[in-house]
Protein backbone atom coordinates (compact mmCIF):
# COMPACT_ATOMS: atom_id res chain seq x y z
CA UNK A 1 0.00 0.00 0.00
CA UNK A 2 1.25 3.49 -0.85
CA UNK A 3 0.40 6.33 1.54
CA UNK A 4 0.94 9.99 0.67
CA UNK A 5 2.20 12.02 3.63
CA UNK A 6 3.13 15.66 4.06
CA UNK A 7 2.33 19.08 5.43
CA UNK A 8 2.08 22.72 4.41
CA UNK A 9 2.70 25.16 7.27
CA UNK A 10 2.82 28.96 7.17
CA UNK A 11 4.04 31.16 10.02
CA UNK A 12 4.07 34.94 10.42
CA UNK A 13 7.28 35.69 12.34
CA UNK A 14 7.52 39.15 13.96
CA UNK A 15 11.29 38.75 14.46
CA UNK A 16 14.10 36.56 13.12
CA UNK A 17 14.10 33.22 14.93
CA UNK A 18 16.00 29.94 15.00
CA UNK A 19 13.71 26.93 14.66
CA UNK A 20 14.27 23.28 15.51
CA UNK A 21 11.77 21.21 13.56
CA UNK A 22 10.65 17.66 14.25
CA UNK A 23 8.78 17.20 10.97
CA UNK A 24 10.63 14.32 9.32
CA UNK A 25 9.54 10.69 9.18
CA UNK A 26 11.37 8.64 11.82
CA UNK A 27 14.62 7.18 10.43
CA UNK A 28 13.35 3.66 11.21
CA UNK A 29 10.90 4.16 8.31
CA UNK A 30 13.41 5.68 5.85
CA UNK A 31 13.51 2.47 3.79
CA UNK A 32 9.72 2.80 3.38
CA UNK A 33 10.01 6.16 1.60
CA UNK A 34 9.92 6.01 -2.18
CA UNK A 35 12.19 9.08 -2.41
CA UNK A 36 14.34 10.77 0.26
CA UNK A 37 12.56 13.44 2.28
CA UNK A 38 13.20 17.13 1.71
CA UNK A 39 11.52 19.97 3.54
CA UNK A 40 11.06 23.02 1.32
CA UNK A 41 10.86 26.60 2.55
CA UNK A 42 9.78 29.98 1.23
CA UNK A 43 11.82 32.05 1.40
CA UNK A 44 14.37 29.41 0.41
CA UNK A 45 16.56 28.74 3.46
CA UNK A 46 19.23 26.14 4.21
CA UNK A 47 17.88 23.49 6.59
CA UNK A 48 20.51 21.60 8.58
CA UNK A 49 19.45 18.11 9.68
CA UNK A 50 20.61 16.10 12.68
CA UNK A 51 19.55 13.08 14.74
CA UNK A 52 18.53 13.84 18.33
CA UNK A 53 19.31 11.59 21.30
CA UNK A 54 15.96 9.78 20.84
CA UNK A 55 16.82 8.85 17.24
CA UNK A 56 14.52 11.41 15.59
CA UNK A 57 15.64 13.25 12.47
CA UNK A 58 15.32 16.98 13.13
CA UNK A 59 15.87 20.13 11.09
CA UNK A 60 17.33 23.46 12.13
CA UNK A 61 16.80 26.72 10.28
CA UNK A 62 17.46 30.42 10.91
CA UNK A 63 14.29 32.15 9.72
CA UNK A 64 14.01 35.88 9.00
CA UNK A 65 11.11 38.02 10.16
CA UNK A 66 8.04 37.83 7.94
CA UNK A 67 6.11 34.99 6.39
CA UNK A 68 7.74 31.55 6.48
CA UNK A 69 6.22 28.62 4.62
CA UNK A 70 7.44 25.05 5.15
CA UNK A 71 6.15 22.14 3.10
CA UNK A 72 6.89 18.53 2.36
CA UNK A 73 5.28 15.69 0.47
CA UNK A 74 6.38 12.06 0.24
CA UNK A 75 5.03 8.59 -0.40
CA UNK A 76 5.51 5.76 2.10
CA UNK A 77 5.21 2.07 1.29
CA UNK A 78 3.36 0.27 4.09
CA UNK A 79 1.83 -3.17 4.57
CA UNK A 80 -1.50 -1.56 5.48
CA UNK A 81 -1.82 -3.91 8.45
CA UNK A 82 -2.94 -2.31 11.72
CA UNK A 83 -0.45 -1.91 14.53
CA UNK A 84 -0.61 -4.76 17.04
CA UNK A 85 -2.89 -4.20 20.02
CA UNK A 86 -1.57 -5.24 23.42
CA UNK A 87 -4.62 -5.60 25.62
CA UNK A 88 -2.44 -6.30 28.65
CA UNK A 89 -0.75 -2.86 28.35
CA UNK A 90 -1.68 -0.40 31.08
CA UNK A 91 -2.13 3.35 30.76
CA UNK A 92 -0.43 5.40 33.45
CA UNK A 93 -1.04 8.95 34.58
CA UNK A 94 2.00 11.13 33.81
CA UNK A 95 2.16 12.09 37.49
CA UNK A 96 2.60 8.38 38.40
CA UNK A 97 5.54 7.74 36.05
CA UNK A 98 9.07 7.50 37.41
CA UNK A 99 11.01 10.72 36.72
CA UNK A 100 13.60 8.89 34.58
CA UNK A 101 11.00 7.99 31.93
CA UNK A 102 9.40 11.46 31.60
CA UNK A 103 11.98 12.70 29.00
CA UNK A 104 10.71 9.98 26.62
CA UNK A 105 7.35 11.78 26.49
CA UNK A 106 8.86 14.88 24.82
Amino acid sequence: MLIRIGFDLTFELPNPVSLVMMLYTHPSRSNSLLVPEKIHSSPSLPIETFIDHFGNRCGRVAAPAGELRLWHEAVVRDSGLPDPIHLEAAQWEVSDLPAEVVPFLF
